[in-house]
Parts: C-alpha cells; sequence; structure tokens
C-alpha cells in the first residue's frame, strides 16, 4: 500500500496518533493519502524545508504504530530541476497540437469525445431491429406507425481516449546533455498534446523494469522522472516486462532504439491492442556524424566498458552504414506491425521543429 504522509509531531495524543495513522492507510473513497509540496514548505509540525518538488512515498510494513510512523519522511522523490524544465517546456509546446486519430476506433472511459462503436451519447448513428431485452426507450415509434416494425435507435459512444507514453530510461538517452533534453522535452511534448486533445495520459519508463513515472496521470508538473541510469537492455525490459498498456489507445515509445532486443518482437509488444502506436528515435548529431579522424577512447554508456578506436574515413562510413541498416531494420519491423516510425534530431527537438511528427501522422494542428 502507498500513501502520503503527513504527521504533526506536535500532536502527542495517542489515541489521536492512531486515527490519523489509519485515515492515512485507509482514505475514504475520493480521497488520496499523498500529498506533493513545493519549494519552502516542510513537513507539517517541522522547519525542515523540501526540495524543489518532491512527494512523500510510504510502503507501510508490518509492526507497530511506532515503526510506521518511523517511516514517516522516508523515501522522498524528487527530480532534478533541469529535467523538469525540460518536461515543463516540452508540454507548453506541446499544447499547440493534439494526437492524430488512431486507425482504429479509441477507447476509454466515458467522455466527451465521440468512438466509434455504438454508445450512449445523443449522436445518432443507424437503427437496427429490436431484440427482446433492448431498452424500450430507445423504441422508435414513428418508425413502428409507418411500417409495423419495431427498431430501437443506435447511438456512437461517448469515450475519453488514451495516450500510453513509453520512456527509454537507458543510460545511452543522457550520454550527451542535448539528447537528454531532447528526450525528456518529446516525452512532456507527447504528454501536453495529449491533453490538450482531451486523452487521458500514462507514461511509463523502461529501465531495470517497467514502472509507470510517479504522478503521469496528472499534470507534468507533478512528474517525479527517474534519471536515465539503467544498464539492461531497454527492448528485452519491455517485451519480458511489458507495461499494462491500456487496450485501444494511442502509444508512443521514445527511444534511441540503441538496444539489441530484436525489433519484431518490441514492435508486437507495441503494437498489440491498441488503436495505433507509433515510435519516436531521437539522435543527436554524434549519433549520426561521429568524429572524423583520431584514435579515440570509447566508454559504453550502460556496461562502462572501455574500447580505443582509431576513427578514419573507412571505420566512419562502416558504423553509417551500419546504424542506416539498423534503422532500416526497424522501419520494416514498424511497417509490418502497422507502427509509425520517425527519427528526429536532438537539436531540431529543443529548436521547436517536431514537423517530422506532423508529416507522418503522430501530431496534428487542432
Amino acid at each position: 500500500m502507498t500513501c502520503g504522509v503527513l504527521w504533526n509531531s506536535q500532536n502527542t495524543n495517542p489515541k489521536r496518533k492512531f486515527l490519523k495513522l489509519r485515515y492515512l492507510l485507509h482514505p475514504p473513497p475520493g480521497r488520496v493519502g499523498r500529498e506533493q509540496r513545493t519549494a519552502g514548505e516542510g513537513l507539517p509540525g517541522s522547519d525542515e524545508a523540501l526540495p524543489k518538488t518532491c512527494e512523500f512515498v510510504f510502503d507501510p510494513p508490518s509492526g507497530s504504530v511506532k515503526e510506521l510512523l518511523a517511516f514517516r519522511k522516508s523515501t522522498i522523490q524528487t527530480m532534478d530541476t533541469n529535467t523538469r524544465k525540460w518536461l515543463i517546456e516540452g508540454k507548453d509546446f506541446g499544447s499547440r497540437y493534439v494526437p492524430a486519430e488512431p486507425r482504429r476506433a479509441p477507447h476509454g472511459a466515458t467522455g466527451t469525445r465521440l468512438g466509434r462503436r455504438p454508445g450512449e451519447s445523443l449522436e445518432f448513428e443507424d437503427y437496427r431491429d429490436y431484440q427482446p431485452g433492448d431498452d424500450l426507450r430507445k423504441l422508435d415509434w414513428n418508425v413502428f406507425a409507418r411500417s409495423d416494425t419495431l427498431v430501437v435507435r443506435v447511438f456512437r459512444e461517448e469515450v475519453v481516449p488514451h495516450l500510453d507514453i513509453v520512456l527509454d530510461g537507458s543510460a545511452s538517452m543522457a550520454v550527451r546533455e542535448v539528447k537528454q533534453a531532447a528526450t525528456v522535452a518529446m516525452t512532456g511534448l507527447m504528454a501536453g498534446a495529449g491533453v490538450a486533445g482531451g486523452f487521458s495520459t500514462r507514461c511509463w519508463r523502461v529501465g531495470e523494469e517497467c514502472r509507470e513515472v510517479t504522478g503521469s496521470s496528472g499534470d507534468v508538473s507533478g512528474w517525479v522522472l527517474d534519471g536515465f541510469d539503467s544498464t539492461r537492455d531497454s527492448g528485452e525490459v519491455f517485451v519480458t516486462d511489458a507495461p499494462r498498456l491500456q487496450p485501444r489507445g494511442i502509444r508512443v515509445l521514445i527511444s534511441d532504439l540503441f538496444f539489441a532486443a530484436d525489433p519484431e518482437l518490441v514492435t508486437a509488444v507495441l503494437a498489440r491492442g491498441a488503436s495505433s502506436a507509433a515510435i519516436v528515435q531521437v539522435l543527436d548529431q554524434e549519433d549520426t556524424s561521429p568524429p572524423r579522424h583520431g584514435t579515440d577512447r570509447l566508454i559504453d554508456s550502460e556496461t562502462g566498458e572501455p574500447l580505443e578506436i582509431f576513427i578514419d574515413d573507412v571505420a566512419r562510413r562502416r558504423y553509417i552504414e551500419r546504424l542506416e541498416e539498423h534503422i532500416r531494420q526497424w522501419r520494416c519491423a514498424c511497417e509490418r506491425r502497422n507502427v509509425t516510425l520517425v527519427t528526429v534530431d536532438a537539436e531540431e527537438v529543443l529548436a521547436g521543429n517536431v514537423d517530422g511528427l506532423l508529416v507522418r501522422g503522430i501530431l496534428r494542428a487542432p
């Protein structure tokens, strides 16, 4: 069980302590046992200030009330200031766009957007023959008076479409600041577009395991996005520990695709049950254009393994050819699964250029 921990150290009444703890562990319906505080605010009854944005996550162990209270300030999750800035800037820019209409009928909770299946909206769709058990209020008596045939009116459903953002949390996504900034900004951009389009959103981080980003069902200002420090193969983790993506939702994977997992398996998991799926590959200048000449000592960003290599025109050309072949394999796998693949330049993303997403039909103007 997870809940926010609020505690007033000046309250010494044991009974009130117990009642407050019980309230926190079992909040009433409609309440969440979680509180977020901003800069300058401390714990109730405490003078200590908190980081700029934080969230208290409390996983109570089995034991006495004293042991439970000992965890009141444990596990404070924070997010780097630059990461938050990039995320919010991306969201603000993404609010100018909305996700493109999916190929299949969207699915979600009852809402205000028309779906493509029968439902309970006021938008008339068609007639069908009456069947025992149908709601009599939907019978069209005017048709019955003209044709002596019982028919019911069928209306379209209203849904809140859903957007799942899957973020590659491997270390290669942050090997250079420009690439990290573009990756985080792209995540915020997709979230902002989802909100602007009336979508419910959720973000998943693929690191040592697939986990939902804390607070990702709300505004990005409340997200707690972990760092890019995973050393596991993100594609393999995504396939073997797939997140609970919503059926008939829109899905976007943000990654550099620099992992050894089979593209066929990754795209199959991403596209399974989705109304539409896309992959945004984020690369920077050094990914696409290695140094021209000289001996370099390369260090694998995820394993830490060093490699000394002499780079000349032959080695550089071989690298570019292998990168093109790698991307070609991903494009073939995406085409077979009806997944849209877009490769974007990190520098262009930070400059506000999202033409690739518009041309490929991932985003559109509202």
